[in-house]
């Protein structure tokens, strides 16, 4: 099958993305730099393939996996058969600025000692419709923070501090990965974060752009969504950090700690709070309870334990402080 030559491919993992791959596949044709695109199917059930030849025809080359790799599976043998000296893992459910691979590869070649580049993105709801959420806002304060080239250690200890990189946005350098790794399949759902720490820890460092050229969706059906709801995505967060500790020694202060799950946990119950599903809530606090007696025992966790204990005037007196504290630290 003929492919688009270039120094750059874009391998897109796909289970059962018939929805919303056109508009991703029709944002990778519009790239202003040639590259490659592959597309790897995890058994979809749905039209995946089909959709996907219909939009791109010869310019796609597929692979289709008879059995269910799951995400990290699928991502290695994505990155076993990438020949190009570059590549992007390209989410199925996201959208990409023509500018982007052209913005990435001028990043990851002026900076020959980073394991990949990466750059901001926005969020999008289900029909395309922009999301400014308090999540983005917070995300966006490390940006504003981000020197414009910062040393592996440093660069590990802000993402032990929490994840603020956008997975979708990363184009990764080959010689790098091989060098850090494949991805860890115990790590299901954010084996990402996990690789970029272990990069750190090996004297990798980020290029970053400071343009968010990546339109990432939010929906009730993606991996990490579902993962919230049955609570394995903060087990694994924090697994990862507990891993990190072991990396990282030496580069982390002695007794150094992390708020990352505790906080991606807690935001997550106090939206079921507002949902009003309070037992999911509750599920929530116990959990953290179990992982993390001393992250329990916060004021934000006790915050989030009084709306729950208290109803709507607590719960709303919550997320005007919330809101608050966000337009703080963000400005």
């Amino acid at each position: 099958m003929a492919m688009t030559d270039g120094a750059l491919t874009f391998a897109i993992p796909c289970r059962d993305g018939e929805r919303h791959l056109p508009a991703l596949l029709r944002s990778l044709l519009a790239q202003t730099v040639p590259c490659r695109l592959l597309l790897l199917d995890d058994a979809s059930s749905d039209a995946s393939v089909s959709v996907a030849r219909a939009v791109a025809g010869d310019a796609l080359a597929v692979v289709r996996n008879d059995e269910a790799l799951g995400i990290p599976g699928n991502w290695n043998r994505a990155a076993d058969l990438v020949g190009t000296e570059f590549f992007c893992l390209a989410h199925q459910d996201d959208v990409y600025a023509p500018e982007f691979g052209a913005a990435m590869l001028e990043a990851l070649r002026c900076a020959p000692d980073a394991a990949a580049a990466h750059c901001p993105a926005r969020a999008i709801d289900d029909e395309g419709r922009v999301l400014h959420s308090l999540p983005e806002r917070y995300k966006a304060r490390f940006w504003r923070s981000l020197p414009p080239a910062e040393p592996p250690e440093s660069g590990f200890r802000r993402l032990f501090g929490g994840n603020y990189v956008n997975c979708a946005s990363l184009v990764y350098r080959r010689a790098a990965f091989v060098a850090v790794g494949r991805f860890d399949a115990d790590f299901r759902f954010a084996p990402d974060w996990e690789w970029l720490l272990r990069a750190h820890a090996k004297g990798w460092r980020l290029a970053a752009v400071p343009h968010a050229l990546v339109s990432y969706r939010r929906h009730p059906r993606q991996a990490t969504q579902q993962a919230a709801r049955s609570l394995r995505r903060y087990r694994e967060e924090h697994a990862i950090l507990q891993s990190a500790r072991a990396v990282g020694e030496g580069i982390l202060p002695q007794g150094g700690r992390s708020n990352a799950m505790r906080d991606n946990l807690l935001y997550d119950a106090f939206a079921d709070l507002e949902a009003g599903e309070l037992g999911a809530a509750r599920d929530k606090l116990e959990l953290l309870a179990e992982l993390d007696p001393r992250a329990r025992r916060s004021a934000p966790a006790r915050a989030v334990a009084t709306a729950l204990r208290l109803g709507w005037p607590a719960r709303k007196a919550l997320s005007l402080a919330l809101s608050g504290y966000v337009g703080l630290v963000t400005r």
